[in-house]
């Protein structure tokens, strides 16, 4: 059964405030018991240049070693990440509210996340360092076919 793009997003946001306080490690968000990676937990990526700090997406990532998989949803200014700042967030978007999964590895210190949010199935791409500095990431989302891609950052979400 598959779940509705509202639906996922629904249950990834319940996943971050329901779980209770006592089943969680005080720092990431993280189940009791497990053994996390330093990217385990919740994720807020927003624009490095945005005076705004406009969510672009939320991610919940579970890295075991080298692996990386998760969920994400996307916000309205996803769709203007190549406009500047100011300007993003007034166009209408099909990305706005996708849900599905992500998937990654991790290789000589850096992380590649993706994420298929289009009906055509093509990889976007987040690639980040390996571990977090300072509660950060500092790192470029590349569109399908990009080599340079644009300034993001990743941050712990506020509780």
């Amino acid at each position: 059964m598959t779940l509705s793009n509202a639906c996922r997003a629904g249950l990834l946001a319940l996943s971050v405030i329901a779980t209770p306080a006592s089943a969680r490690d005080e720092t990431q968000g993280n189940p009791v018991g497990t053994a996390p990676g330093p990217l385990d937990g919740n994720w807020r990526v927003t624009r490095a240049d945005d005076p705004f700090d406009a969510a672009l997406m939320l991610m919940q990532i579970q890295q075991d070693g080298r692996r990386i998989e998760g969920d994400y949803v996307l916000f309205q200014p996803f769709c203007g990440i190549d406009l500047p700042p100011a300007a993003a967030g007034a166009e209408s978007c099909e990305f706005d509210g996708v849900s599905e999964d992500v998937t990654g590895r991790v290789r000589g210190g850096r992380a590649t996340i993706v994420f298929r949010p289009g009906a055509d199935e093509l990889p976007h791409r987040l690639i980040i360092p390996a571990k977090p500095s300072n509660g950060r990431l500092e790192g470029r989302y590349l569109a399908p076919g990009e080599g340079v891609g644009i300034a993001v950052r990743l941050s712990r979400p506020p509780e």
